[in-house]
């Protein structure tokens, strides 16, 4: 989804702890951007929330954005991808980059009935 820029889809594809702090993440932007700036008209999570789900304008920016810093060719055609563990509701994928030493573990949690990737619980570094 990420290659194609299927925005809905990559949304559709991740926990709901994900969009909630990626939601959040763009909120307190917003607002502290709003302090700095008189123009800037203050964002509600509903708003955010709504946007990424019809794929507009704050989720195609924030998308990109994150497609700028993250290839999702390299981890597809130049990555050894494996199962790690399975528990209930939680597995585990470990994918070893070619010219990495360690690979990264991504977290997948089953939410009604559906398996999807926990993006903030993978990949940010520290989740409040």
């Amino acid at each position: 989804m990420m290659e194609k820029k299927d925005f809905i889809g990559i949304w559709n594809g991740i926990t709901e702890k994900s969009r909630q702090r990626i939601i959040d993440d763009i909120y307190r932007y917003n607002i502290k951007q709003s302090k700095k700036e008189k123009n800037i008209t203050i964002l509600t999570r509903d708003l955010i929330s709504k946007d990424f789900e019809s794929s507009g304008q704050i989720a195609r920016e924030y998308w990109e954005a994150f497609l700028e810093n993250f290839d999702p060719k390299t981890v597809l055609e130049q990555s050894t991808w494996k199962m790690g563990k399975i528990e209930g509701n939680y597995a585990e994928v470990i994918i070893q980059y070619r010219k990495s030493e360690r690979p990264a573990i991504l977290q997948m949690y089953k939410e009604k009935g559906i398996w999807k990737i926990g993006l903030v619980e993978t990949f940010w570094t520290a989740i409040r």
